[in-house]
């Protein structure tokens, strides 16, 4: 979970040198004969993009953990598999992953109690090679999250059995600076994220495992100011943190404690504590829970996925604003599959990057997104998904913990070999290009609709506003009511981003009435007469001279003034001119009256 140093900053800070263009792209990456489980994503200082995870071999159960590189495009540079001596296979876990300033990969390793694993911290050169490594020396120790500081890192996990608190500070180069432990008798607690504010203090959330979310504030020296404990009487956890404007804090988590399901849980605190408004975010009678949560500049974005084994429970993300009301939902699962423990990052130029472990048809594989602010992966669209927004009340009271001791960090002994990842692109651009029967139209025509060259496997959707599709043909398109041009949108997959217009003019609004006319015989415009493109009814077309005496009058559409009056010819002049009429524009209007003048010229 990337957070940012200061606290009036909610936004990622691009630093000199990173490339200013955008990309988005939805790929996966596969290891032949494993699936994987993804622990964290983060934007390097110098565009690139690094995630990691768990992987596993689902023949012989053979476990460890994967770091990838990518380039600012999503395309694989370099992959590696982290070890440590003396683990037993799937005895770690990516339990977070941080850019650090130096352009460089820190990657924290938690591990799993069911084996004798090794819990602590590896930092990657920008190549994949490893600069330092630190580790935990106690068997029930574990990292669980790791969050930056204005001189150094905090590292947040738990220490021994029954868990305590597990807090260790380290300066830029892994050296130790201070650590500690806090507990309660007889409730196990861990600690998985935090924030610094201006003042060098630090705000650290938690649980009290399978009881309430913890939320503490220490001096820079690690001394506690207070702890708080949130939450009701079923299981609720606290697992991020991050800044809002105004002296405000985010809380982010998952609470169980209203219709007995697991909903997405956001507590906004000022700095003592206090709680502003409290929400969760769900559906009924599914079990989601929150992933990761990151401030932006429109808004905190917060990931969660299903808790159960069923597709329609796969991954997603979500806006906020300052009030908790969501601004979007986007369910970024491709058709068929789902994915699982999404992971968020800030990107370049307000961007979101989402790292998860998706469920294909050959496995499970790392699925990594670049979105922009509103979601969406261009030229693709992620589907736009539903979650039920709930004010609730969560009670809060102060406890003192009990500080406890730890052995110091020692060094690490990790070891890195290559790994070989097979890249997919999902979003593959359909082609969309519109082909009408007839570009003009009267009120009451029928238009057909054809796709150029569809591409296979894509939903085209189309949008033609006042248009009705006749029965048993949906391809042909009536317009019964039309008053003025229609523009004819195609959509591929429902996409913005993937579509074609096409405009379908009104022929009625091409009437057209002229203003001169040259009645000599040469066959060129010798007649006046109003040109009407579409049926009329009820038709009167009369000319006047200047004294208002009637020069001509017809009730044909197509027959126009020759010039004449009487049978001779009527002098050069300016004439006016009136048609009435029924239909053309608005079929369905009543008598449609038109004046002007026209100019007889020989």
């Amino acid at each position: 979970m990337q957070k940012l140093l200061l606290f009036l900053i909610t936004v990622f800070a691009l630093l000199p040198g990173t490339p200013q263009s955008q990309n988005f792209f939805q790929n996966t990456f596969a290891l032949p004969g494993y699936s994987v489980h993804t622990g964290g994503v983060a934007q390097l200082t110098n565009g690139r993009i690094a995630l990691g995870g768990r992987i596993s071999n689902e023949q012989t159960n053979e476990q460890g953990i994967a770091i990838l590189n990518l380039s600012a495009a999503g395309n694989l540079l370099w992959a590696v598999r982290l070890d440590a001596a003396g683990s037993q296979p799937g005895g770690e876990i990516l339990s977070d992953l941080l850019a650090a300033p130096n352009g460089k990969i820190l990657a924290v390793l938690g591990k799993d109690f069911a084996a004798a694993g090794v819990s602590g911290m590896v930092q990657l050169e920008a190549d994949g090679a490893i600069a330092w490594s630190k580790r935990l020396g106690g068997a029930a120790d574990l990292f669980a999250g790791i969050s930056p500081l204005t001189d150094g890192y905090l590292l947040q996990g738990s220490s021994g059995y029954p868990q305590k608190g597990l807090l260790v500070k380290i300066g830029p180069d892994g050296q130790e600076i201070w650590r500690k432990t806090l507990s309660q008798p007889g409730a196990p607690m861990i600690f998985y994220d935090s924030w610094e504010d201006t003042q060098g203090f630090l705000y650290v959330v938690g649980e009290v495992v399978d009881q309430d979310g913890v939320f503490l504030k220490f001096n820079a020296v690690g001394e506690l100011v207070w702890a708080r404990r949130l939450g009701t009487t079923d299981p609720d956890k606290l697992r991020a943190i991050v800044p809002m404007p105004d002296g405000k804090v985010l809380l982010g988590g998952s609470a169980k404690g209203f219709d007995h399901y697991f909903k997405v849980w956001l507590t906004q605190t000022d700095l003592s504590g206090t709680i502003r408004w409290s929400s969760t975010y769900g559906s009924s009678g599914d079990d989601f829970e929150l992933q990761d949560l990151i401030p932006t500049a429109q808004g905190p974005v917060f990931s969660l996925s299903g808790l159960g084994a069923a597709p329609n429970l796969g991954a997603g993300m979500a806006r906020v604003n300052d009030n908790g009301d969501l601004l979007w939902v986007k369910d970024y699962d491709p058709a068929g599959q789902f994915s699982r423990a999404p992971q968020l990052g800030n990107g370049a130029n307000n961007s979101l990057i989402t790292a998860a472990s998706l469920q294909t048809g050959a496995g499970t594989v790392f699925y990594v997104v670049s979105a922009n602010a509103s979601g969406d992966a261009p030229p693709c669209c992620l589907k736009s998904g539903n979650l039920t927004v709930t004010d609730i009340n969560i009670p809060s009271e102060v406890f003192v913990p009990d500080a406890g001791t730890i052995a110091p960090l020692l060094a690490g002994d990790w070891t890195t070999a290559a790994l070989a990842l097979q890249q997919s692109q999902l979003c593959e651009p359909a082609h969309v290009e519109i082909a009408l029967s007839d570009s003009l139209i009267c009120p009451g025509e029928c238009i057909d609709l054809s796709i150029v060259d569809p591409t296979p496997g894509v939903n085209y959707s189309w949008s033609y506003p006042g248009g009705k599709p006749q029965p048993g043909n949906p391809n042909r398109v009536c317009f019964p009511d039309a008053a003025a041009d229609v523009l004819i949108t195609l959509f591929a997959n429902d996409c913005p981003f993937q579509q074609d217009t096409a405009l379908l003019r009104l022929s009625a609004a091409e009437e057209q009435f002229p203003n001169a006319f040259t009645p000599n015989g040469d066959g060129d415009n010798d007649r006046f007469l109003p040109v009407l493109y579409c049926p009329v009814s009820q038709y009167l077309f009369r000319v006047y001279n200047r004294w208002g005496e009637l020069m001509f009058e017809t009730a044909n559409p197509a027959q126009g003034w020759d010039g004449t009056f009487n049978g001779l010819e009527a002098s050069s002049d300016v004439y006016a001119w009136v048609v009435e009429y029924q239909g053309g524009l608005n079929a369905t209007a009543g008598l449609i009256q038109k004046k002007g003048s026209v100019t007889l010229l020989r």
